[in-house]
């Protein structure tokens, strides 16, 4: 028994919150793999569990007593008493869409099962095996998601072998490391960086007022969210990966300037409160560590101080650079300092939630002893519940050997309607094009927006 991380502790407050809202499967963690070559089924299954053995983690029950949460790792003795995995013979549907859609929005029961579901179904008409991966985000973070990936390379090379894995050292648990900063106390001094860095700053609204004229009501029985894709062509990807190489910052600086401008052309105030994620992983010996470690945290984004492109990025390369020391302290202990107490309002203290999604794992291949290899791609799942205002996941990937580069954005059905999503889109592909035209970022802002905002009116 142990107690909850600063990190694992703000998730937990926020499950309630949602829910209220009717977002019970909001920290669900669904991700879908289409193999592109057979794999043994029963053999990843042995490597997934020797995942459950070594990281304590993903076999934690989550509950609360006395007001108080904690964490209970389950014994590996105790492992095959849970079922959590499911060979394709196993799936008694042959509607692969509805299945994994179903699979995505699962509600875990935290006290009583583990915090993951692992199930693969047989495409009817092709006979290619799909993955339903499920995570509660109480255990999994993006960097555990890709040490996992490694892992789970390393296990199932083995297993096909019917040799289990020998790890070169062990992994340091996470309920050791929630009992250690526990015991440390929230950083005072880390905290006050924060509480300077926002003070008297307004909480943010929906980027477009209510009686925009763009605005439509909601259907009160439709989905929460919905999700869109923004994609970008070659040569503004390329354009975008010139002006970071040019600025010495990092395409996320550059794409995370980008978006915000594009709001702001919208709209959005010139002092632009962003959530992005941050590791929160501080310590080197839980590098090796899969669980919950990432904060989210809040930035400025100043755009009295910024006349053109170069300036945006540069502000928020160093606004990012330079919080990064400071990124222990997650976002509801900075908006609880903020307000002296519990905010009375729901939501965060941000409307636009930015972050990025660099060359994920979940597209490749597990590679054989014999060299051969057994090729992944991740499917896009679906997104009907959201949380966040407006989310912008930077997808950064490989495709086919071929560099690609995505903009996911979220979004809440209540705060945007249809047209809203469609002007947000053509004003997001239009501030890309703009950003990319020039690796030396000299364009004044003020001169794109306006450009943007006539082509728009054309329109």
């Amino acid at each position: 028994l142990a107690p909850l991380s600063l990190a694992q502790n703000s998730l937990w407050k926020a499950i309630p919150k949602y829910a209220k809202f009717g977002l019970n499967t909001i920290f669900n963690l669904p991700f879908v793999l289409r193999f592109l070559d057979e794999l043994d089924e029963v053999a990843f299954g042995k490597a997934c569990r020797d995942l459950l053995v070594r990281h304590a983690g993903l076999r934690s029950h989550f509950y609360e007593d006395n007001g108080m949460p904690y964490q209970q790792v389950i014994e590996v003795s105790e492992l095959d008493n849970y079922k959590w995995f499911w060979t394709s013979a196993e799936c008694d549907t042959e509607d692969r869409d509805e299945f994994l859609k179903q699979e995505a929005i699962h509600p875990f029961d935290l006290a009583k099962e583990l915090p993951l579901r692992v199930r693969f179904i047989r495409c009817r008409e092709t006979g290619q095996q799909f993955l339903s991966f499920l995570f509660h985000h109480i255990v999994q973070d993006e960097w555990s998601v890709n040490l996992m990936m490694d892992e789970l390379n390393l296990a199932y090379k083995l297993r096909v072998q019917g040799k289990a894995p020998v790890w070169r050292h062990e992994a340091l648990p996470m309920h050791e490391y929630a009992r250690m900063q526990r015991g440390s106390g929230a950083h005072q001094k880390h905290l006050d960086y924060w509480l300077n860095n926002l003070k008297d700053v307004p909480w943010s609204t929906p980027i477009f007022p209510k009686d925009h004229s763009l605005s439509a009501k909601a259907d009160p029985n439709g989905a929460k969210g919905g999700w869109v894709i923004v994609e970008m062509e070659d040569e503004v990807r390329d354009g975008l990966y010139a002006l970071a190489k040019q600025q010495s910052a990092s395409l996320f600086n550059v794409v995370y300037a980008a978006i915000s401008a594009a709001l702001n052309t919208l709209g959005a105030p010139n002092k632009l409160i962003v959530g992005t994620s941050a590791s929160g992983r501080h310590d080197v010996e839980y590098y090796d560590t899969i669980g919950y470690f990432t904060t989210v945290v809040a930035h400025l984004v100043n755009f009295d101080s910024a006349n053109t492109v170069a300036d945006l990025v540069a502000q928020v390369k160093n606004t990012i650079n330079d919080s990064m020391p400071y990124g222990d302290i997650p976002i509801d202990l900075i908006e609880e300092g903020l307000v002296g107490g519990t905010p009375d309002v729901d939501g965060h203290m941000f409307e636009v939630f930015i972050q990025l999604h660099a060359k994920s794992k979940f597209s490749g291949a597990f590679e054989l002893s014999n060299g051969d290899k057994i090729n992944f791609q991740q499917v896009d799942s679906d997104r009907s519940e959201s949380g966040l205002g407006l989310q912008f996941e930077v997808l950064e990937e490989t495709v086919n050997d071929e560099q690609v580069l995505r903009v996911m954005m979220s979004y809440l059905t209540e705060n945007y309607s249809q047209a809203q999503v469609k002007l947000l889109c053509d004003t997001l592909t239009a501030l890309f094009a703009e950003f990319a035209r020039s690796p030396k970022g000299e364009q004044v802002l003020s001169v794109i927006k306006d450009r943007v905002i006539e082509s728009e009116t054309v329109e």
